[in-house]
């Protein structure tokens, strides 16, 4: 991947809250999906960190304690990360939609094949940046789905929410990549698109798993439902 470079594109992270929800539905190509999807995925992490600093300061289990230090300490790196991946997709993808505006200015032809490949350039670099954001989103619901059964009681609510903001942020990166790659053509396309298959299958692994977990939840309220119900009254 390029280097992360300065582009003349809003600091998502430094904007409020609100301003950073307006950004995404102001009616502009960027920020888009594939910075949502990071932002998802970094928003899971804070979520699972969450969960594993309240398992540190309430569980005294050596085991648990071990599980918990062992997921933080793979998270932070990949929090980090993703913050900077949905900037990044911002930058790149606004430097795509200048290419093509300056194409549709072009008279010359040979302008506008010059704009095209940069276009496609920053296209193929996007889509480098989404295959790296669903591959890091799905790291993250796996450690979260690790975690989730050695939690803290009353922390649970947070790994599960952790995986659920992970998978959505990994699923909307491949599908971006999909979507973008009718517009690719070549080695760079062939090579994106086994990456992002391999991510797919990855991703629904993970969902499956996280599945597995829900249903359990589940099957344990239908147990104790009658009770709660004669309490009730």
């Amino acid at each position: 991947m390029n280097a992360f470079v300065r582009h003349p594109t809003p600091d998502l992270l430094q904007l409020k809250t609100g301003d950073l929800l307006t950004a995404f539905g102001a009616g502009q190509p960027t920020p888009g999906p594939g910075s949502a999807a990071a932002l998802n995925g970094a928003l899971a992490c804070e979520l699972v960190m969450t969960a594993t600093k309240l398992t540190a300061s309430r569980v005294r289990d050596v085991e648990r304690l071990r599980m918990a230090e062992m997921v933080s300490s793979q998270l932070e790196p990949k929090c980090l990360l993703l913050r900077r991946l949905a900037q990044r997709d911002t930058d790149l993808f606004a430097q795509v939609v200048s290419a093509r505006r300056e194409k549709e200015r072009a008279v010359d032809r040979s302008m506008k094949r010059r704009h095209a490949d940069r276009a496609r350039r920053r296209l193929a670099d996007a889509n480098d940046v989404l295959v790296q954001i669903a591959r890091e989103c799905a790291e993250v619901a796996k450690l979260a789905l690790v975690i989730v059964k050695h939690v803290w009681g009353g922390a649970k609510g947070e790994p599960i929410a952790g995986i659920s903001n992970a998978i959505a942020g990994s699923l909307t990166a491949i599908s971006v990549t999909f979507f973008n790659l009718r517009k690719l053509r070549g080695k760079r396309a062939r090579q994106v698109h086994t990456t992002v298959e391999s991510a797919l299958h990855e991703v629904f692994r993970v969902q499956a798993a996280f599945m597995q977990v829900v249903t359990g939840m589940q099957r344990q309220v239908h147990k104790t439902l009658p009770q709660q119900l004669e309490w009730a009254f």
